[in-house]
């Protein structure tokens, strides 16, 4: 208790009869029992009596009192310990209570008097305003008049259920027949706490559902005959790291929400599955020891389909669906609704999430069920920071490790927890195979000048899909020419699900000069280009992605490496004739020839200098006649716009 108020323990009445009370003895855990009163101490139906070390202290704390002093009271520990009521050898009622179960600083208050003195669930803190309700109804009086409800069903280990009830359960309820699985009977029942059951059942059985009959509480109020689906543990491929946000947005004077970390899991298998048994362990130091974050053991089973997200709370936290920092910063996520599991945690990980990269293992029991070591290299290398923005999992289903299945957030807000990914997989669609992409326009040389009163071009790279299926340009790759050790520099021109369709372009253009801070380089990108906008456009920031004045071969590469095209430009594929290249792209005649021919490239007869995300100027239906061929070479002597105008004329 606070200072000056003395201990006490107050009896209740809950008989119909009236009890004496003398010679009754109170004992603590070191089992000396003291007399309460040597006198007879009538009690009535319903009546109170309060055992205390101090009666005149405590009756001018909380008034007239019927107040028992014994001769020498047994001080109670604050940490643990008992109170065992007797009368002439017959234990009356005990209990024996840890600081766990509350009472700092005011009374320990029994629920239902009717219900068990042992159980924790039994006993909380008084919520009155002076510390305690000595001689008076507890304020935390609540008889209980239901019966026991199922809380969690789930398998702890192969072929072993643990049923938790909400409240304890009298033993003597449970037998063969309470129990029963859709598939399979219980090998063993057994209660291993007051309110925990559990069920063995025989390995090859696949129960999905337990029904429970019969059970009664330790009041003997009866539970409804019930039937719950069984919570399993996960198996590898079930149970996903879907979604990483490890860099937050959490800037003091921004007037946005500060974001939090977090890890997303997805249910991707068709079980219902238990989150209780479930850690997150980081990579392992020097010595071998590895970080490892449990989760919480009470949480709600994730459905198929559902999500689990683990995030970074913190002390402004109120509700986690509606009042936490994940639910201000994501309000579109209605983090509320059915399916959606939330685990606030003091830290994602002990560390919290590294910048850097690191490894998050999921494991479930002796489980390791998914694992990966994200990378900040694989967010977008178009963007200037990835700040505020989550590493999304692409296809659920593939390697969690690949760089390729995991793309930037292109939500509004940097992140979707709770929330299908922005970066979805292209339904029918492939990886490109070689001859289904090709290069077919290249502006290295682009017009910029501030002073000719024109839109300034960036350097491009155009392909064309020669293939007749759907294609996705996810991890396309442009590489150098080796060096004398075979190395060769490699950029990443894709780095999310690109749908490419039959006959389609795809454009990559560079992020330097005003395209690098450009709120909208794409827009600045089509008034340099009209007609631009039909195609797929691609920005690069990423160093690797340069065009020399001089020439370089660039060779395109699949995702799984396959060369898809290769071609060597230089000035020299230029029209001869043509007195100004700057701001004049490199077009290829023909997509089926050869991209090392020579003859198949020549410079872009288009009024702007380049077609691209369109058909090449010089993209030809027929072969030219010899006098055709002659008109247009002469005709690209004065320059696109007469190279033009002799192509209506010869066709």
């Amino acid at each position: 208790p606070p200072a000056g108020v003395p201990e006490y323990v107050e009896i209740y009445n809950r008989s119909t009869k009236t009890l004496d009370l003398g010679r009754v003895t109170l004992a603590d855990a070191t089992g000396a029992p003291r007399v309460l009163s040597d006198a007879p101490f009538l009690l009535p139906p319903g009546g109170y009596a309060v055992a205390t070390r101090d009666s005149s202290a405590l009756v001018q704390l909380f008034g007239p009192l019927p107040v028992l002093q014994p001769t020498a009271w047994p001080t109670l520990n604050n940490d643990a310990d008992a109170v065992v009521l007797t009368s002439e050898g017959v234990r009356l009622d005990s209990l024996t209570y840890t600081a766990a179960w509350g009472g700092a600083g005011v009374s320990l208050e029994r629920r239902d008097p009717a219900g068990p003195s042992t159980s924790r669930a039994n006993w909380g803190s008084s919520a009155d305003g002076r510390g305690g309700t000595p001689g008076a109804q507890n304020s935390l009086f609540a008889p209980d008049r239901q019966g026991p409800r199922v809380v969690q069903a789930e398998e702890v280990q192969p072929a072993l259920l643990a049923v938790r009830f909400s409240e304890g359960i009298d033993p003597t309820s449970l037998s063969a027949t309470t129990f029963t699985l859709d598939a399979g009977q219980p090998t063993r029942v057994q209660l291993t706490d007051a309110d925990r059951v559990e069920i063995g059942f025989t390995p090859s059985a696949l129960p999905t559902a337990l029904t429970v009959r019969g059970v009664r509480d330790l009041t003997g109020n009866a539970g409804r005959d019930t039937t719950v689906a069984l919570a399993f543990l996960p198996r590898p491929g079930e149970l996903v790291v879907h979604e990483i946000l490890y860099a937050p947005l959490a800037l003091p004077d921004d007037n946005q929400p500060d974001q939090p970390e977090f890890v997303e899991l997805y249910n991707a298998g068709a079980r219902l599955l238990t989150l209780s048994l479930l850690r997150v362990v980081g990579a392992p130091d020097e010595k071998g020891v590895a970080d490892t974050l449990r989760l919480p053991s009470a949480l709600p089973p994730l459905p198929p389909g559902g999500y689990a997200v683990l995030y970074d709370a913190d002390d402004t936290d109120g509700d986690p669906a509606r009042d936490s920092r994940l639910a201000r910063a994501f309000p579109e996520a209605d983090l509320s609704r059915p399916g959606v599991v939330l685990v606030p945690l003091a830290t994602v990980t002990r560390g919290g999430l590294s910048n850097n990269g690191e490894r998050l293992r999921l494991v479930s029991g002796t489980t390791v069920v998914d694992e990966v070591d994200y990378q900040p290299g694989w967010h977008d290398g178009a963007l200037v920071s990835t700040t505020g923005r989550s590493l999304e999992r692409i296809h659920a289903d593939a390697p969690a490790q690949s760089a390729l299945n995991w793309a930037t957030s292109a939500t509004s807000t940097g992140a979707t927890p709770g929330l299908p990914n922005s970066a979805a997989p292209i339904v029918g669609a492939r990886t490109p195979q070689p001859g289904d992409v090709v290069v077919t326009e290249i502006l290295y040389q682009p017009r910029a000048d501030p002073r000719d009163g024109l839109a300034d071009q960036t350097e491009y790279v155009e392909v064309f899909s020669r293939s007749a299926n759907l294609l996705d340009l996810n991890g396309l790759t442009l590489l150098d020419a080796p060096d004398e050790t075979g190395d060769a520099d490699t950029t990443r021109l894709v780095f999310r699900p690109t749908a490419l369709t039959p006959g389609g372009y795809a454009v990559f253009y560079r992020l330097n000069g005003p395209y690098a801070t450009a709120a909208d380089p794409d827009a600045l990108f089509v008034q340099a280009f009209p007609g631009a906008e039909g195609g797929v456009r691609v920005p690069q920031r990423l160093a690797g992605f340069s065009l020399p004045d001089t020439g370089r071969r660039l060779r395109l590469h699949a995702p799984e490496g396959a060369l898809l095209d290769e071609v060597a430009y230089s000035p020299r594929l230029h029209t001869p004739s043509l007195r100004e290249t700057a701001g004049v792209s490199l077009e290829r005649i023909s997509p089926d020839v050869a991209a090392d021919e020579p003859s198949n490239w020549s410079s872009s007869a288009a009024p702007a200098g380049g077609t691209p995300g369109r058909r090449n100027s010089l993209t030809l239906d027929r072969p030219l006649s010899v006098y055709e061929a002659l008109v247009q070479v002469d005709a690209a002597l004065d320059g696109p716009s007469a190279a033009i105008a002799a192509r209506q004329e010869v066709a």
